[in-house]
């Protein structure tokens, strides 16, 4: 995950307090439930209400019970074939690596299919560009009205940077991978880690949970503890296994 360097763009708590006086004088939204944990999670929640299939319901803070821990999502829209969760991640709140761990634990567990995690400072400034794009990896959530309205809300620079992207690489936005997306001085990033590899990637989820279930019951801090430690593999061998 790329750090979160915050932004020159007006103060966080204005932004939020426009945001939330405008949603105000729309409250027939039954998908857009507050209260949330935190503000980026309220802009989340809010925007991509909007835009959603009605036949789908967003649900907040979903507790998971593996043998490593109990772990909460954020979000997860449950859609006919997958369940797809969503991780808003302000600067101050996640360590990227156990985060990694966390997810691997997730997904090998198949309490999901795949996981987003979503930069705070995109989220606040660039929330259409950031739906935009999951709306192109991830139609099955989105109306139809929806996935219009994005593609004339999202910036020229995101959608030129997508196209490029999918048009030379047929498997983009699809398995796990960092989404970096713009040209500079302008990005946007996603992460995205999936059940669902395409054939010849590998997925460092794949190996991490591989190692847990060799370790079951540890708590996931210390299974991460015990994994750094263990001697640097030779040549040929393998670490995880």
């Amino acid at each position: 995950m790329v750090e979160d360097k915050g932004t020159d763009f007006l103060p966080l708590k204005e932004i939020v307090a426009k945001s939330i006086r405008s949603r105000n004088l729309f409250q027939n939204n039954s998908k857009y439930q507050p209260p949330y944990d935190s503000p980026i999670e309220d802009t989340f929640a809010w925007n991509l209400s909007k835009y959603m299939n009605s036949d789908l319901r967003l649900d907040k803070q979903v507790e998971l019970s593996t043998p490593w821990g109990i772990f909460i999502l954020d979000f997860v829209v449950e859609c006919k074939s997958d369940r797809i969760a969503f991780e808003c991640d302000g600067k101050d709140f996640h360590d990227v690596g156990r985060d990694e761990w966390r997810d691997a634990m997730i997904l090998g567990g198949a309490h999901v299919d795949t996981i987003y995690r979503l930069r705070g400072t995109d989220l606040i400034h660039h929330i259409e560009d950031c739906l935009f794009v999951i709306s192109r990896l991830e139609p099955q959530i989105f109306s139809e009205r929806g996935r219009v309205n994005l593609e004339t809300l999202a910036s020229g620079c995101i959608k030129e940077s997508l196209e490029q992207k999918l048009n030379f690489d047929k498997n983009f936005g699809k398995g796990s991978r960092l989404i970096p997306l713009g040209f500079p001085p302008f990005f946007i990033y996603l992460v995205r880690e999936s059940r669902y590899i395409p054939e010849g990637e590998i997925a460092l989820w794949k190996s991490q949970y591989s190692y847990a279930l060799k370790n079951k019951g540890l708590p996931l801090d210390d299974l991460i503890e015990k994994y750094l430690q263990e001697p640097y593999p030779e040549a040929g061998e393998d670490k995880w296994t």
